[in-house]
């Protein structure tokens, strides 16, 4: 007579308790990559929020800079000397109080780019104008800046 032999069910080896948990470990570690992705994305989110500020600061000190070149432009001659201001060399100069044909574009500055220095120079002898606005960068104690050259002849 034939031994009977054990069903099937018997034979295989039991994996069940080694392979328990490990679908649980691979959702965590694709959870971990998610989320070192998702860290990443709003790191580069925060840096271009902080670039695109700068950006339109810098935009803003051009159309004022271009704005007070233009005033100079069509000023005579003898006249242009008066939208000296700031003259030094530095932006951190101090608090001197803008020329009456600058009191309108100063107070456009201030509200344009809060704290914002200018400093605009004239050599008549040759007609150049260099103007500079100084400003504080977003998030850091910076400055940046934006200078204008221009030569106005005496005969514009």
């Amino acid at each position: 007579m034939k031994k009977p032999t054990p069903p099937r069910s018997a034979h295989r080896p039991n994996h069940s308790g080694v392979q328990r948990g490990a679908s649980l470990l691979e959702v965590l570690i694709a959870l971990l990559i998610f989320s070192f992705g998702v860290l990443g994305i709003v790191g580069l989110q925060a840096s271009m929020n902080i670039r695109s500020t700068e950006a339109k600061l810098r935009a803003d000190a051009a159309m004022l800079a271009d704005e007070v070149i233009g005033r100079m432009w069509i000023a005579l001659p003898s006249e242009r000397d008066q939208f000296q201001y700031h003259a030094d060399t530095t932006c951190q100069a101090g608090t001197a109080t803008a020329p009456s044909r600058l009191t309108a574009w100063k107070a456009k500055l201030d509200t344009t780019i809060p704290g914002a220095k200018a400093r605009i120079a004239h050599d008549a002898s040759n007609g150049e104008v260099e103007l500079t606005i100084c400003w504080l960068r977003p998030q850091s104690n910076e400055w940046s800046n934006h200078v204008v050259r221009a030569r106005i002849n005496s005969n514009n």
